[in-house]
């Protein structure tokens, strides 16, 4: 949502995600916002591939180095998106399909 008052990030945590609905969660969320921090609990999965294939530099990848848990991913994606200057943070998992509209929807009840 680029409105010029609002800086919205989407974290997605991932932990063995399936690819394709991997895929389709973030093209869905990057169209809402204006950055997508995927945080990565995967020890065998190459999510950095995954996403560097499909979306290059537009996402940005942070690695858990193993299974840390949902919370402490979603937290390092917080701390992240905060340090770059986020205004609002939408926290989502490997396959929180999200609609058409949605960040804007929530932003709107704010």
């Amino acid at each position: 949502m680029r409105d010029g008052l609002h800086r919205i990030y989407a974290i997605v945590v991932t932990y063995e995600p399936d690819v394709q609905i991997f895929r389709e969660v973030i093209k869905r969320i990057s169209s809402q916002v204006d950055a997508t921090v995927v945080v990565d609990n995967s020890e065998n999965t190459d999510v950095v591939g995954v996403v560097g294939n499909a979306f290059g530099s537009d996402v940005k990848v942070l690695s858990m180095e193993g299974n840390k848990g949902i919370g402490s991913a979603h937290n390092k994606g917080i701390d992240y998106a905060v340090d770059a200057g986020a205004t609002h943070i939408i926290l989502l998992y490997q396959d929180s399909l999200a609609e058409k509209g949605m960040a804007a929807a929530l932003l709107k009840v704010l």
